[in-house]
């Protein structure tokens, strides 16, 4: 329980408070200090203590400019410092979310051009704040809903553009950047690259050109390059979306999200959207929530609607959970045409190794055995092994002063410190293609399931 020295100390408070100019501070502790004078007053039956409790009440009004002339009672005294305590809180508290939301729009204005997506999320939760404090004071209601909503409109306006736009000048990454895959490269030119630039050809065949193409396999092993690749291979614009930024928690916003980008693409023909970790999106609507539904109907009325104008739109698609993927998406004339990326097989690792390793102080390299060392890593976990090999020198050089190559015994040093994910997921993969039966929507991946168990890849 609070006692008069208690009480004494918040005076002191208040003084130096005061002394800083700090009023709101100061009254709320000459406040505090009359509550403990009043409550002592009750407790030890004790009159002067109402008498100090108004002296300090009447500084607490003077400094903001009312002057009291009479005394108050206990109740009166009790009463109104409960009031204004209260009024100070929620004053406080105004304060204290105004800066939050200055905070938030803010940082919002700093990351526009860095990071959209990022930029966006503030300004909404500065929105959704404005408009609660719109709920709670009425005073500034008008004043509250018009900043929410020019927030929110700048906001929309960022997520339109959030995804990311390649053209030709920027999209560097070549087929030849890639290590390996060579069917696979070979699948993609007669699928994607040929029918949009030779469209006449494949007409005359009377075959669709544009559309969806799902590509699926192992994590790390080059589904985004590839994506990439292609789009410079057909000198298109690359419109890379991470699904997970397209998603939102507001209602309707996704549906209006997955329409910018297919009128952006519209505009920027011929273009192909590549749907990154397409599982965020295009779920299974069996298992989802209403919202994820409807985020999946709006794909497919999308995709639906896109007609002979849109046949230099290509959609691509990556994910590394195909089974996840809502069947209506996986139809013919959507994401009907699949490409398998497979884990690196020898040739490729050896090819790997070599453009991760070219222009790196290197002794020579025997490729043939770290490309069987390496048997069952995927294109990424190689990409770690090399760093890792090359930390090993520069290391030693940071404390030798005196610089090496990179040998083998560094890089067979990089493979025993680097665990592969491709053993986890091909497990995962088996279990969920068996128990959904889609045993022969993803034979490509059965088949190499039952490859690693035949060549005792991950024994």
């Amino acid at each position: 329980m609070c006692g008069i020295k208690d009480a004494e100390k918040y005076v002191e408070l208040a003084k130096a408070k005061l002394a800083k100019n700090k009023i709101t501070e100061a009254r709320e502790n000459y406040l505090e200090a009359v509550s403990i004078y009043l409550l002592q007053a009750e407790i030890q039956k004790k009159d002067e203590f109402v008498k100090i409790a108004n002296q300090y009440y009447k500084i607490s009004q003077d400094i903001i400019g009312n002057k009291i002339t009479q005394e108050l009672s206990k109740q009166q005294l009790a009463r109104n410092c409960l009031k204004e305590t209260e009024a100070i809180k929620k004053g406080e508290k105004e304060m204290c979310e105004e800066k939050s939301i200055m905070t938030l729009v803010k940082l919002g204005k700093e990351l526009e051009k860095k990071a959209p997506k990022k930029a966006a999320d503030n300004y909404l939760k500065a929105a959704e704040m404005l408009l609660e404090q719109s709920e709670e004071n009425s005073a500034k209601e008008d004043e509250c809903i018009a900043l929410a909503n020019r927030i929110y409109v700048k906001a929309k306006e960022l997520k339109k553009n959030a995804g990311k736009i390649l053209t030709s000048k920027d999209n560097t990454i070549k087929f030849d950047d890639i290590g390996g895959l060579e069917s696979l490269k070979e699948d993609i030119h007669f699928k994607i690259i040929e029918p949009l630039t030779n469209p006449e050809l494949f007409k005359y065949y009377k075959k669709n050109i544009g559309g969806g193409i799902l590509v699926y396999g192992p994590p790390g092993c080059g589904k985004s390059l590839i994506a990439k690749a292609t789009a410079n291979e057909v000198k298109s614009t690359f419109i890379h979306v991470k699904c997970s930024d397209l998603k939102s928690k507001y209602v309707g916003e996704t549906e209006q999200n997955i329409a910018e980008l297919f009128k952006t693409a519209r505009e920027k023909q011929p273009s192909i959207i590549f749907f990154d970790e397409f599982e965020a999106l295009g779920g299974d609507r069996t298992s989802g929530l209403a919202h994820e539904k409807s985020a999946v109907a709006q794909l497919l009325t999308e995709i639906d609607g896109m007609d002979s104008k849109d046949q230099q739109i290509l959609l691509l698609a990556a994910t590394n959970e195909p089974w996840s993927i809502d069947p209506a998406l996986r139809r013919e004339g959507r994401f009907g045409k699949t490409i398998y990326v497979p884990r690196p097989d020898f040739n490729s690792r050896k090819q790997i190794i070599r453009i991760q390793m070219k222009n790196r102080p290197i002794d020579e390299l025997e490729l043939n055995k770290l490309a069987t060392l390496t048997e069952g890593f995927s294109g990424a976990d190689i990409k770690a092994v090399c760093e890792s090999a090359t930390d090993i020198p520069l290391r030693e050089s940071m404390v030798t002063k005196k610089r090496r190559k990179i040998n083998m015994k560094d890089m067979i040093a990089g493979i025993n410190s680097t665990q592969s994910v491709m053993v986890q997921w091909f497990q995962k993969a088996k279990e969920q293609i068996v128990m959904n039966n889609l045993e022969d929507s993803f034979k490509e991946i059965m088949d190499d399931i039952n490859e690693t168990v035949k060549e005792k890849v991950f024994a």
